[in-house]
């Protein structure tokens, strides 16, 4: 299976810890600022930063004050991890007409906004949606249409670990929408194995010199595959798997 996916997200009580040990194995992320997600009312402060790539990202987020309108709520419960996976789309709203002409439901649009850190220093606006009700407890799906995606999809420079994109999910055994795959996009690889805490519990990162990685993350080498894997520890909130450009691109 594979998916058009533009970023997932990793819920935690601490935005600046969680930024530290990310900034920690090499990655460039953004200062945590104030995120207006659009969804109505002001039920709690959201802060994100962000790891950028060269056509997805990974969003870290937390929230303060958290009340129960807030979309992110009902994750506030649930161990820190991905609790967002949000897909790519050209047009949100026809998106969202497709996505309810197969039987499912979705939410209203919603605008959004935040400022960049980096790149032009310019604001970022969205357009988006989710399922609703989400079809698994532990997740919220939804697509995003970017307004200003040349600003978004830029960084100050390379990531010192030198990973350059997410290239495949590995997800749980569970009821994941089939309707949601396409012919382009992340791999998803399916365990057998379920989980009642996490249906993402591995990224799998593409990377372009081994070696520097190895020496920024002091990940598990695997000389045969040509990767590097990083138990979740200290606040990453997902297992990462990061591989040698050449290895992605035969396998």
């Amino acid at each position: 299976m594979m998916l058009p996916l533009d970023h997932i997200g990793i819920l935690g009580s601490d935005i600046t810890a969680m930024a530290n040990a990310y900034r920690s194995l090499g990655f460039h992320v953004t200062e945590p600022e104030r995120l207006n997600a659009g969804a109505g009312g002001d039920f709690g402060r959201q802060y994100s930063a962000h790891v950028i790539f060269e056509n997805t990202y990974i969003e870290l987020t937390a929230v303060e004050n958290c009340q129960s309108e807030h979309h992110l709520a009902p994750y506030m419960r649930l161990p820190g991890g991905v609790r967002i996976l949000i897909l790519q789309s050209d047009c949100a709203e026809k998106e969202r007409e497709g996505i309810q002409s197969t039987g499912l439901s979705a939410s209203p649009l919603f605008t959004a906004e935040r400022p960049l850190t980096y790149g032009d220093r310019t604001m970022a606006r969205f357009c988006w949606f989710a399922l609703e009700p989400q079809p698994l407890n532990q997740l919220l799906i939804g697509w995003v249409e970017h307004l200003t995606r040349e600003a978004v999809f830029r960084s100050d420079g390379p990531h010192g670990n030198t990973a350059t994109d997410i290239t495949g999910l590995h997800l749980s055994a569970c009821n994941f929408p089939a309707s949601l795959a396409k012919s382009h996009g992340v791999h998803c690889f399916m365990s057998e194995q379920s989980s009642e805490a996490q249906v993402v519990n591995g990224v799998e990162l593409l990377v372009e010199d081994l070696s520097a990685c190895v020496d920024q993350t002091a990940g598990v080498l695997d000389s045969e595959a040509r990767s590097v894997s990083l138990a979740d520890a200290g606040g990453l909130g997902v297992n990462l798997i990061f591989r040698q450009a050449e290895c992605h691109a035969s396998g």
